[in-house]
């Protein structure tokens, strides 16, 4: 603890008397969007580190220098190509650590195995339930750390935020609903919304499994209509809001009754988890929607009736204006102005609809466009972001073992949770906050809590690392290989051009000559420039010089905490 207190002295580390809100507000003022004068029309300048630096860290999670790189070789449309290449994922989360689940020994995959039987032991079934959710947890931010540039996560964590689930305590649940997200990633916005209305868990967590013909349940309707599909809109009378009336969500909780989930916590082996129709709780009279939908009236279809709602609900083109306005503040800035809605959001609605609400094409236009260019570190970094980065910037390694490589991932599940973005639990029925809240929006991953531990965890990833145990022995420390990171970039030598790097690499947008000059002043204090070319020339040549060595480690650690610290750091 003295020596971090002493590093953080030295280095300006923040008092937990700092401000979270001044810091906050440092580093997100608000971007002038109406000063902006491109569109969507197809981005045609520079394209260079800066730009493909941009792309890469909206659309994937921590971009390293090697994948950067490749992409300013790439191009901007081959690089559009391999981002847009969503593959299926090659792995199942397993058992890499819990010994007494007598269906899935160590190293297997329990996504297909039964649960065990708590009439024989409760105690045994409950560590069977938890070590599950663990490794689903472990898993998902697994696959967030893979080395690729594919959107394939980000967008699967964008639905998650935009139809999402929480309090599912049953694993396979959650690994059914997650998966038809991740294979729905750039597909078809209507078709995700019939999947996830009769996904167990959503069942579960929006209360579909109660809603019968005799107790009808409004909770999933409602969600549908406002939050999932074509949003609510100003309020115009009692029960009438723009898009839709309170007569449409009680017919349509009449349309979607009748659905359960009897497959919780399954003790069979290749226990299918889907959802099961009950035509004794469906409500079989007619339904008519309001003029918002054009008087329809559906009649009894039994299990096929809530794709008729949904179809129903689809053919109003609001559905792709809604959809647009949430992609653009996922991807590009939250502020959408009347500007920014008639020339982005609506052209957007256009392409989507014109592709049968396939939003792939839509997406490539937003992340091809000149407007997205204009706003290169507007964004405040996301936990999941942040957490990921930290590792994966630095290309920082981790051994090829499954115990240590999930024990690493759920050292970031927790940490992200700690910064308040626990994935498989967002905070409302509306995502997390910071993507919907106004007027403040990503500002509020900022505060009192979550700046002090973003701190903390640069600080023990770059000075400490991460000590991976198993029975009191020490099997790794996963910890930032500065001295790696430094060999990689073009001209470690030039320290001016070794600094500019850096921010690039690791800055939502620039710093000033000042903040410049004192990170300088870390690698080379109150010495000319060549100094720092001498002292990296002599590390290259003598590599078994551990004072040598040890000195430039220390100040590439300083150097890279000190970045760690500026409000620029937490942007992309």
């Amino acid at each position: 603890m003295k020596r971090r207190t002493a590093i953080s002295s030295m280095l300006g580390f923040p008092s937990k008397e700092q401000s979270a809100y001044s810091f906050s507000n440092k580093l997100n003022s608000r971007k002038n969007i109406d000063s902006l004068h491109n569109g969507l029309e197809k981005y045609s300048g520079t394209w260079g580190t800066m730009q493909a630096a941009h792309l890469l860290k909206r659309t994937s999670f921590g971009p390293c220098l090697e994948q950067i790189n490749k992409a300013v070789a790439d191009g901007l449309d081959q690089t559009m190509n391999k981002i847009m290449t969503v593959e299926p994922t090659t792995s199942d989360p397993i058992n890499f650590e819990f010994e007494n689940d007598p269906h899935t020994p160590i190293g297997e995959t329990w996504i297909d195995k039964a649960y065990y039987d708590p009439s024989k032991d409760q105690e045994l079934a409950l560590q069977i339930r938890g070590y599950r959710n663990k490794s689903l947890a472990t898993w998902q931010l697994g696959l967030l750390m893979e080395k690729t540039i594919s959107i394939r996560e980000k967008m699967t964590l964008f639905w998650h935020n935009h139809i999402p689930i929480e309090n599912i305590q049953d694993a396979r649940y959650k690994y059914e609903y997650i998966q038809i997200l991740r294979r729905n990633a750039i597909g078809n916005y209507r078709s995700i919304v019939k999947d996830i209305t009769i996904t167990p868990a959503m069942l579960r967590y929006l209360n579909g499994r109660q809603n019968s013909k005799d107790a009808p349940n409004e909770n999933y309707a409602r969600e549908l209509l406002e939050l999932f599909s074509i949003g609510k809109g100003p309020q115009i009378a009692p029960d009438d809001y723009t898009y839709y009336t309170e007569q449409d969500v009680k017919e349509a909780s009449r349309i979607l009754t009748g659905w359960l989930d009897p497959k919780r916590f399954c003790q069979e082996n290749n226990c299918d988890v889907s959802a099961e129709f009950r035509s004794y709780l469906h409500d079989e009279g007619e339904k008519t929607l309001s003029g918002k939908f054009g008087n329809k009236t559906i009649n009894n279809q039994g299990a096929n009736e809530y794709i008729t709602l949904i179809d129903t609900i689809f053919e109003q083109d609001q559905c792709a204006f809604f959809i647009s306005r949430k992609l653009y503040r996922w991807f590009v800035y939250y502020d959408v102005t009347p500007q920014i809605e008639a020339d982005i959001i609506a052209p957007m609605a256009q392409i989507i609809v014109d592709n049968d609400y396939n939003v792939e094409p839509a997406i490539r236009a937003l992340l091809e466009s000149a407007h997205f260019y204009e706003l290169v570190g507007c964004q405040i970094k996301n936990p999941l972001d942040f957490v990921t980065s930290m590792f994966k910037s630095f290309d920082t390694k981790i051994p090829q073992d499954d115990f240590i490589q999930n024990t690493v991932w759920f050292h970031q599940h927790f940490a992200s949770a700690l910064l308040q973005m626990l994935y498989f639990q967002p905070t409302s029925v509306s995502g997390w906050s910071a993507f919907f809240q106004a007027p403040s929006y990503n500002q509020l991953w900022i505060n009192s809590a979550t700046l002090p531990g973003r701190f903390n965890y640069g600080f023990f990833l770059i000075f400490l690392g991460i000590s991976i145990k198993k029975d009191e022995v020490e099997l790794a420390n996963i910890q930032i290989d500065v001295l790696d990171f430094l060999n990689q970039l073009t001209n470690p030598s030039n320290v001016n051009e070794l600094i500019d790097e850096i921010i690039m690499l690791l800055l939502g947008g620039g710093i000033s000559e000042t903040a410049k000059s004192r990170l300088k002043e870390i690698l080379i204090p109150g010495l000319p420039d060549f100094e720092w070319t001498v002292e990296y020339n002599n590390y290259v040549d003598n590599p078994g010089d551990e004072k040598q060595v040890e000195a430039i480690r220390t100040k590439m650690q300083r150097l890279i905490f000190s970045l760690s610290q500026i409000p620029e750091f937490q942007l992309i």
